[in-house]
Parts: structure tokens; sequence; C-alpha cells
């Protein structure tokens, strides 16, 4: 997906493009500095709104370098994304890659921006395609299990979380899905596991401890089950009231438990 650093990336890439290397002083000027392409490409990348979408088309048009008129696509299509204007983005984030066919961050937003019109088949291919370029990656290779999830293909899907735990063992949102994807394939003992893993890695994670609650009930550890669904409304004020079927699941299991042959 498009997460909160994807902007921060793009003003990252852009001032390396400009030579302006972060945490390194720049070459001494007097004076204006900033040609009218250069001052497009920071007020595209700083930017917000249509004065930001008007510099990011000034930059993209000019002919400085591959590299600065790529991160002027990839901005716009993050300022678009921000709007809610996802098949704009697509298009933007499709310029850059034009520009910069190896530019594996704008395959990663693509995907998203893609995800957000539900066509997950080309989703798909554009995370692949980031994988493939930044195989460590674990924003792509998460978003590429997300992905293979909508498109029924739970074992692709697993593989892809299980590869971001490779690299981020205590990415919590990577386990609870791996929880998920192992409930949908009727293993539900493993997926007690992942979300144990998911909520040791986030303890306020509710959603973790309440599915948590259900695949207990599923392998019979009926105590394990009361102690998940407790402790997720305790994280969450009114946290049955939205989610009836995990309530009745608690009102159970908490007669369950207290039977003396109750695990």
């Amino acid at each position: 997906m498009v997460k909160d650093h994807a902007r921060i990336i793009g003003i990252v890439m852009l001032l390396a493009a400009l030579g302006l290397g972060v945490g390194l002083a720049g070459v001494a000027t007097r004076g204006a500095w900033a040609e009218p392409a250069v001052d497009a490409a920071i007020r595209c990348a700083l930017g917000h709104g249509r004065p930001a979408l008007d510099a990011c088309d000034e930059a993209m048009r000019s002919r400085r370098p591959v590299a600065i008129r790529a991160e002027a696509a990839y901005n716009k299509g993050v300022e678009l994304g921000e709007l809610g204007r996802h098949e704009d983005a697509v298009a933007a984030y499709r310029a850059a890659i034009d520009v910069r066919p190896d530019y594996a961050a704008a395959f990663t937003n693509l995907g998203f921006a893609l995800s957000r019109l539900d066509r997950w088949d080309e989703a798909r291919l554009a995370y692949e395609q980031a994988v493939r370029l930044a195989p460590d990656d674990v924003e792509a290779r998460y978003d590429l299990g997300v992905a293979l999830v909508a498109l029924d293909r739970p074992d692709d899907a697993l593989r892809e979380f299980r590869q971001v735990l490779r690299r981020a063992p205590m990415d919590a949102d990577a386990h609870y899905n791996v929880g998920r994807t192992l409930n949908s394939l009727g293993r539900h003992a493993e997926a007690a596991q992942a979300y144990r893993e998911a909520v040791r890695a986030r303890p306020i994670y509710a959603d973790a401890w309440g599915n948590l609650g259900l695949s207990a009930i599923l392998i019979g550890q009926y105590g394990e089950a009361r102690e998940a669904f407790e402790r997720a409304s305790a994280l969450v004020p009114g946290y049955f009231d939205s989610r009836p079927i995990q309530r009745q699941a608690w009102e159970l299991v908490s007669r369950l438990s207290r039977r003396p042959d109750s695990r």
C-alpha cells in the first residue's frame, strides 16, 4: 500500500537525484540556486493539492535527468492517491516506470493504487515486479501476500507473508495474516500460534487477540480463548458490540472454561 513514508521516500530520492545528499552539506552557492525545473520538482515533493500536482507536471515535462522526472511522476502518484484519485495515480506511477523501469517503489505503489480499484491481478503483477527488483523489500512482499489472498491463492500468500517474517520477525501484521491464511486452510493449531506471535510482537493488537480466541476454540483451548477475548475487549471499548460472532464465542467459552474438564 501507499504508506505514510511514501512521500518521504520520494523526497529522499529527489534530493539524491538533485545531488543534495541527505545529511551532507551541498556545494556552497550564492544567490538563487534553483532553476525552474528543480524548483518545480521540490514543490512537487513537498506540496499538496493542485499546486503540487501542477509542479509535478512541470517537473515531468522538463529536460532534467531521468531520476528527477521519475521522482516527479512518483510524487504525483502519491499526491493523487492521498486525494483518492486512484485511477489517475495508476497513470502517474506508470509514467514513473516508463521513465525508470527499475523503480521498485513505483511498482509497489502502482500495485496499491490498482488494489484500491479492485484490480487485484494487475496489482499482483506490479507487486511481483517490485519484489523481483527489490527482493528484501518487506512492504512489497507483504502487499503481494494481500493481493494473493484477494485472488484466493492462500498457499502463495502464506509463502509471501513468511518471507516477510524471515526479514522482519516482529512484524505483527504479517503474523496476523499468516494466522488468517492458515485458518482458511483449516490449519487452526498453526493459526493459533501465528496469532500468539502477533500479540507477542504487538500486545495491544485487539483483532489478533480476538482471532486467537476463535482459533483456540477450534482446537479446544477454551481457557485460552476466554482469556484472549477478555484481552481484546479490554483493549477496545465496545469490542463485542460490532463483533457478534466473537461475543457468542466468548459467552460460550466463558461457560465451558469453568467446567472441571475444560482446557
